[in-house]
């Protein structure tokens, strides 16, 4: 997972108490055509009934990754390169983790 040069910033000011307000929003997966880097976008999947799904973690202990809480489906895949159009592709719970190290 790679955060923008504007998320680097928010979560850093929030770390050293430059500002009291967390970052927040929801957290979505984005299935990519072709990547982006931290100051230009990739080319985000389109067509069919894709859209980009919310992730919600479960709690990290001190010292652990957190994981996806629940499966991620995506349903109505628009093309068919990786999958055939009109299937899921699932990510099944626990099996995403996020660390910041």
């Amino acid at each position: 997972m790679s955060l923008t040069d504007a998320a680097e910033s928010r979560v850093l000011n929030w770390l050293f108490e430059n500002t009291t307000t967390a970052p927040s929003g929801a957290l979505k997966l984005k299935l990519m055509t072709a990547n982006g880097d931290e100051t230009t976008a990739g080319t985000e999947v389109t067509g069919g009934s894709y859209a980009a799904p919310t992730v919600t973690p479960s709690s990290s202990a001190a010292g652990s990754a957190a994981t996806t809480a629940s499966d991620i489906v995506i349903t109505g895949m628009p093309t068919s390169k990786t999958v055939n159009a009109g299937d899921d592709f699932k990510i099944p719970a626990g099996s995403m983790s996020f660390t910041a190290d």
